[in-house]
């Protein structure tokens, strides 16, 4: 019961990514790749499969967004227990707000 719970929120968290039109280019900060299935937009790393998410990691993919500017993600969706790399984010120029689900929802701010 907990996993399907767990399951079908992780399902709706994803289903409201969708919803946004606007946005092509995703990073799931998760180990779930299959996340990426769902979203049914682009990839925006390296790989769905980060290798663990971590300072490594991070660390990993922020290099890989200065040499591949193109594939910068529009939208990051940080998993709760990711919760920690929300600043790191939002301090590159990302805002949103924590869902219901305990996840974080990040936009990248557009230049006016």
């Amino acid at each position: 019961k907990e996993k399907r719970e767990s399951y079908e929120t992780l399902e709706e968290d994803v289903k409201s990514i969708c919803t946004y039109a606007n946005v092509s280019k995703v990073l799931f900060l998760s180990e779930k790749t299959y996340l990426y299935l769902w979203a049914e937009k682009d990839i925006s790393a390296f790989s769905a499969w980060l290798s663990g998410v971590n300072d490594t990691s991070v660390k990993r993919l922020s290099t890989y967004f200065n040499m591949r500017t193109d594939k910068t993600p529009e939208c990051i969706y940080i998993e709760n227990e990711n919760h920690r790399y929300v600043d790191y984010y939002v301090n590159q120029g990302y805002y949103g707000e924590e869902l219901d689900s305990g996840a974080w929802l990040l936009f990248k701010k557009r230049n006016e």
